[in-house]
């Protein structure tokens, strides 16, 4: 009769808790997934509850060994119960363990198995795998269009290559003010920048680098060139002295870089700075603080003005 009431009280206790929570969290939309689901709820909730229901027998054959001293079957009982539940528990874990260690020993990746965390976690909600979208092609870059008038020469005529059809952009009164011109027309015409390709802006695409940038802007003024190469360049230079004894045309060297002054006390300067962003115009005071060296024009250029 005793083991009956136990009996009772536990399926009772199950069945709220199944009602409460639900085997499947599916209600009427059930599939096959769900079936494994519900193994998993039924596993999950039995070794959620099995240390209380060993507790339980336990207590109870406690209970019986401790009121049957004296009584040898009922003694005997009691002893049985509460080694059945310590056996009980103990099974029920290791077969947990078990299998877990199995897993882990032969290297599989148990968060493919379950819900992203752990193997005895299963769910059916799926996301679906939304598929890249397509790369669109590379748009058709536009046909070279002719920069400056039309005394002809034509497809990508510039300053360099077309002299005739392309003048400075702003026309120089001097040859020291025509470097900077010269340096101008190159910027314009949307030169690159590439030391292995350098070709004085006249090849087709047109590159140039800081050096050869400073050789052809002199030469295109009808000045002698202070070198092609950053290093000769520098071994020319001298002290700046007094900044506003810079003028427009002169080129300042910093160790690995050479630039041209644009105006009177060199406020911006032109240079071929770098892949990224070829010929631009920059602030003078900035190399100049970096302790820069100048090469001055008016040693280069017949008829500079100075």
């Amino acid at each position: 009769m005793f083991q009956y009431l136990i009996i009772f009280l536990i399926s009772n206790f199950i069945s709220l808790s199944v009602k409460a929570e639900g085997l499947v969290p599916c209600d009427d939309n059930c599939d096959l997934c769900y079936f494994i689901v519900l193994i998993q709820n039924v596993y999950n909730y039995l070794f959620s509850i099995s240390i209380q229901v060993a507790g339980l027998f336990l207590t109870i054959g406690a209970l019986i060994y401790g009121v049957s001293i004296g009584i040898g079957k009922v003694s005997t009982l009691g002893k049985d119960i509460m080694r059945k539940s310590v056996t009980g528990y103990f099974v029920f874990l290791a077969s947990f363990l078990m299998v877990n260690t199995v897993l882990y020993l032969v290297g599989v990746n148990t968060k493919i198995l379950g819900d992203g965390s752990n193997w005895n976690k299963f769910s059916c909600e799926f996301s679906p795998t939304t598929p890249p979208a397509p790369t669109p092609p590379a748009p058709t870059p536009p046909k070279p269009t002719p920069i400056c008038g039309n005394g002809k020469c034509e497809s990508g005529e510039n300053y360099i290559n077309c002299p005739s059809d392309c003048p400075y952009i702003i026309p120089g009164t001097t040859s020291c003010d025509k470097i900077v011109s010269s340096a101008q027309a190159m910027d314009a015409m949307g030169c690159g920048y590439s030391q292995a390709k350098r070709n004085s802006c006249a090849g087709n695409p047109p590159y140039t680098d800081c050096s050869n940038f400073v050789d052809t802007s002199y030469k295109k003024a009808g000045c002698s060139s202070p070198g092609n190469v950053s290093g000769v360049i520098g071994s020319k230079s001298e002290p700046i002295g007094n900044p506003a004894s810079l003028a427009a045309g002169d080129v300042l060297w910093v160790p690995g870089h050479v630039v041209i002054c644009q105006d009177s006390g060199c406020k911006t300067v032109i240079h071929a700075s770098g892949t990224k962003d070829g010929i631009k115009v920059s602030n003078g005071s900035y190399y100049i603080n970096k302790g820069a060296t100048v090469v001055r024009a008016k040693n280069y250029c017949p008829n500079c003005g100075r």
